[in-house]
């Protein structure tokens, strides 16, 4: 699998099948520095083992070969839409008013167990 054009708008399968329309969007997110397309490519490549000769072929994976194009496509809008959610997100950390300081979030959650401080000074008063 290898991409057509500098675009990477045309994914080349094989000799039989090239995949086209692939958005521009989709090369937007990145996990690791590496779109999820470009994960996806990595992973179902044809390769064989140097050692060993054995031939690595992901399109045997899949009892229907159409499977492959289906989580390729799966894969690309799952891209697309994490792109639009990102961006509707609203900035966490917003600018302090000039002259104000930025509220302090408290150090542990109010569900979180209890410290042991309290707990360190019951032993120790048993002690005494």
């Amino acid at each position: 699998m290898r991409f057509a054009d500098d675009e990477r708008s045309v994914l080349i399968v094989n000799d039989h099948l090239r995949l086209a329309g692939i958005p521009a969007r989709a090369h937007d997110y990145q996990v690791n520095g590496r779109t999820p397309i470009e994960w996806f490519i990595d992973r179902y490549r044809i390769t064989r083992d140097r050692d060993s000769s054995i031939l690595n072929d992901p399109n045997g994976w899949f009892d229907d070969p159409r499977d492959l194009i289906a989580a390729f496509r799966r894969i690309v809008q799952v891209s697309v839409e994490t792109v639009a959610v990102v961006e509707s997100l609203s900035c966490p950390f917003s600018e302090p008013e000039a002259g104000r300081r930025a509220p302090v979030t408290p150090a542990r959650p109010s569900h979180a167990a209890p410290s042991r401080d309290g707990y360190n000074q019951r032993r120790a008063s048993r002690r005494a």
